[in-house]
């Protein structure tokens, strides 16, 4: 192959993710299945690493707690073998993109799916710690229940009951509390 053939190539390919991406930040199912139907890369990732798996648990939508459209791509994106533990240049993962915007439902499909619920981010964050310091109730009660951990610590030695406390987060407090979360972290 030339070397004019390849770069044409790799130009049309960019074009299709770049194309994909689009289609899956704008919730189009229609155009995401034609788009990887042409040789979109399910788990392509732009320049910040971020992947589809993770714009579809980012979206705006879920901000609004109108997250169905965001759970229909999800389910459409995992269909196809979207690699949900894919990292971003942050260490973010879609499963901590979801605790951010306190999306429960999608933290089940995805978990469904087997993302690992305690990888950490560079910051040494997993994302039941992430939904602590959000403050993310929904999200936080989903991933203690499909079994993250909860007595382990991020890179500045703090623990998920730690965080909740100085975060002033009382509801993540509270449900640890009752949740029955031993105050001793492993470290």
């Amino acid at each position: 192959m030339s070397g004019k053939s390849k770069q044409t190539k790799q130009t049309k390919q960019q074009q299709l993710n770049k194309d994909f991406f689009e289609a899956v930040n704008s919730n189009d199912e229609a155009d995401v299945i034609v788009l990887l139907n042409l040789g979109a890369e399910i788990d392509y990732q732009d320049f910040r690493g971020n992947s589809a798996t993770m714009l579809t648990c980012g979206n705006n939508d879920n901000k609004n707690n109108n997250n169905n459209k965001n759970k229909k791509m999800l389910e459409l994106l995992l269909s196809h073998n979207a690699n949900v533990n894919l990292q971003n240049k942050k260490g973010i993962t879609a499963l901590m993109t979801a605790a951010i915007n306190d999306c429960h439902k999608l933290i089940l499909d995805l978990k469904k799916a087997n993302a690992e619920l305690n990888l950490r981010n560079n910051n040494g964050d997993s994302a039941l710690m992430i939904a602590a310091k959000e403050g993310n109730y929904y999200a936080f009660k989903a991933l203690v229940e499909a079994g993250a951990k909860t007595d382990v610590t991020n890179n500045e030695g703090d623990s998920v009951f730690e965080i909740a406390q100085k975060k002033r987060k009382k509801t993540i407090y509270n449900y640890l509390k009752m949740y029955g979360t031993q105050i001793i972290v492993i470290k």
